[in-house]
Formats: structure tokens, C-alpha cells, sequence
């Protein structure tokens, strides 16, 4: 069996039609979506409907955003404090623009579920396995090792794929041996999956990618045993241009621009520098 396995569309239907004209000419059995259907950019109902008809289409999970669209009217505020100001943006426009059956599909999306393949059976899910890490996010080695820890305890397969991150990454466990990376360089690496290791695979997104702009999905081919992380181009500025004619959100918009994403990247960093420096003082200082 083949699948595609992609993630983090939000609402981005330029990307999203041309991951499925790759993945067309692939020669794949199945897809498989790991969540955030929706949110951030101007075509949630879009991607819900190009979803749900596409006939090879068999699994789709609930991502944050999904989750949010479908309770956007309870949402606390505790709730609304935790997300970005985008995130918000974006998540209440999604919920002015799907229907009520719409917003009833997103909610009854499966968080986290094995799938029985005849050859390797491998657990899929938006976040870390059974939410283990900060937030279900998988961003650096420590949230890795968690994760891994995680998936040897709940048992049942030794691959696990997640989203969350719109960074493609890996991370495998072998006779002992840790190792974990992560970012647009793994584009065209291909893994092979031992029956002696654990793994954590993310695909990348296709909707709003956060390394330099590269979108991407896996190929999981089980009869190999090989996992391959695939990139694909599309029209950016279109999406783009229709995020600034939908009118709630430019930012949105610009952070589809491959360079946007390098520079938020290296504000990143510095600010974790910052809190490791600051986390030194306190330290020092007997906070």
C-alpha cells in the first residue's frame, strides 16, 4: 500500500489542489490528513469539500485549528489568550465561512487512531502521541525524546506520524541510538522503517509551511517500508492575493512568503537564546 500523508492545509485550497495533482500521478492507494483543515488562509469550506470528495481520501484527523472552528462560539477566554493574534484572525474567519454541517464534520474528526495496514500498522495524529509534549507540539530533541518514550508505551506500532509543527521532521530510536532532525533540508530524504526502532515522522504543510516556504507531504510506501518527504511549488501569490481580498488579515497573508518565514525563524532562535540567558540569571540569582 501507498499513502500520501499530508497536514496543516489551512484553508489553503492554491496548495492543496496542486498536492493532490502530485500525489495523482504517485501512484497512491490512500491519503491520509493529520489535521488543520481550516484556519488562517480564505478557503476553509473549500478544502473541507475537496476533502471529503476526493475518493482517495480515507482518514482525516482534528487538528487545533479544526477544533477551535467547531467551538469558535464557546471559546474562553483563557483560550483566546493562548493563540496568536493571526491564529485568532484566522480561525474566526474560518468559522464565518463553513456551514453548520461543516462545523459539525471538523468536530467529529478522530484526534488519534491506529491504522491496521496489512503490512506495518503505524498510528497517525495532529499532536505528539497521546498529547504528551507542551501543547502536543514536537519542536526540538527533548519534545522528540518524550514523544518517543510515549509511543513505546502506549504500544501497538513502532512509526508515528503528527503534524502541528509545519516543519517536516524525524526522529528514530535504534539499538539505543537517538537521533532527531528537522527542517526544508529533509525534502527528497527517504527512511526506512526497521521493525527493531520507533519513529516520529511529520510531513511538512501544505497550507502554510514554516521552512523557508517549502510545502511538502510523505510517501509512505508499506510493502517497502519507506518513508519519503516530498516537496511541490504552487502559485503563493495567488493564495496570498486571496487572503488580502478576503480583508481580515495581511500578516496572514505576507507569512506565506518564503522569506517571511526565514526571518520569524531567526527571531525564534534569539528569543530562545534570550530565555536561556535569562533562565542563567535566575538561577544565579536563587529565583
Amino acid at each position: 500500500m501507498r499513502y500520501a500523508i499530508i497536514s496543516d492545509i489551512h484553508s489553503n485550497i492554491h496548495a492543496l489542489k496542486q498536492a493532490l495533482h502530485e500525489i495523482d500521478s504517485l501512484n497512491i492507494d490512500q491519503i491520509i490528513c493529520l489535521g488543520d483543515v481550516v484556519g488562517y488562509n480564505a478557503f476553509p469550506s473549500e478544502c473541507i469539500k475537496l476533502l471529503k470528495e476526493h475518493p482517495k481520501v480515507s482518514r482525516i484527523f482534528c487538528g487545533n485549528h479544526d477544533a477551535d472552528v467547531f467551538r469558535f462560539s464557546r471559546l474562553r477566554y483563557g483560550d483566546i489568550i493562548e493563540m496568536s493574534a493571526d491564529a485568532y484572525k484566522g480561525i474566526g474567519y474560518s468559522s464565518s465561512k463553513v456551514s453548520d454541517d461543516e462545523r459539525e464534520w471538523l468536530g467529529n474528526l478522530l484526534a488519534q487512531k491506529i491504522v491496521e495496514d496489512p503490512q506495518i500498522s503505524f498510528w497517525c495524529s495532529h499532536y505528539s502521541p497521546d498529547y504528551c509534549t507542551y501543547f502536543g507540539y514536537i519542536l526540538n530533541e527533548s519534545h522528540a525524546r518524550m514523544a518517543i518514550k510515549e509511543l513505546q508505551s502506549i504500544g501497538g506500532a513502532n512509526l508515528f506520524f503528527f503534524g502541528h509543527t509545519h516543519l517536516p521532521s524525524c526522529a528514530e530510536l535504534y539499538n539505543g541510538k537517538f537521533t532527531w532532525d528537522m527542517g526544508r533540508h529533509l525534502d527528497g530524504d527517504t527512511y526506512t522503517i526497521s521493525p527493531d526502532a520507533y519513529y516520529l515522522l511529520n510531513p511538512g504543510s501544505i497550507g502554510q509551511p514554516r521552512n523557508g516556504g517549502v510545502t511538502s507531504f510523505a510517501i509512505f510506501d508499506t510493502e517497502e517500508r519507506t518513508v519519503r518527504i516530498q516537496s511541490f511549488e504552487y502559485n503563493i501569490k495567488e493564495a496570498q492575493q486571496a487572503v488580502f481580498d478576503a480583508g481580515y488579515s495581511n500578516s496572514i497573508a505576507n507569512k506565506l512568503d518564503p522569506s517571511y518565514d526565514e526571518e520569524r525563524i531567526r527571531k525564534q532562535i534569539k528569543k530562545q537564546k534570550y530565555k536561556k540567558r535569562q533562565k542563567a540569571i535566575d538561577a544565579s540569582r536563587g529565583k
